[in-house]
């Protein structure tokens, strides 16, 4: 789940096919591999973690549906982590679980 804040904004470090990697800093620190970041609002799942780049392999129905195909190096981005299995929204806690079944 993600916020929808952004929490950083960077650029593309490159474009090479349908990889997309981005240089991150602050939504880098604590990803693996595996771990999901929405980069312009789309969800990607990280597929190769450098020591500031995060990169992702961009379906067909990504690049049909976003503009995310449209990048190249250089170009602006905003990035969002997601939100670890408890969450604090308005003082209150609540679990990833619970938030999605509504209990």
């Amino acid at each position: 789940m993600f916020s929808g804040i952004v929490e950083e904004k960077g650029t593309v470090a490159a474009k090479r096919g349908a990889r997309l990697v981005v240089e991150a800093g602050v939504t880098r620190e604590g990803m693996e591999m595996g771990s999901s970041l929405a980069v312009n609002g789309v969800c990607l799942t990280a597929v190769e973690l450098g020591t500031s780049t995060v990169a992702f392999d961009l379906g067909p129905e990504t690049l049909a549906r976003s503009t995310l195909g449209d990048l190249d190096a250089g170009d602006p981005r905003t990035s969002s982590a997601r939100f670890a299995s408890t969450a604090s929204w308005a003082g209150t806690s609540c679990s990833a679980t619970s938030m999605a079944s509504g209990s």
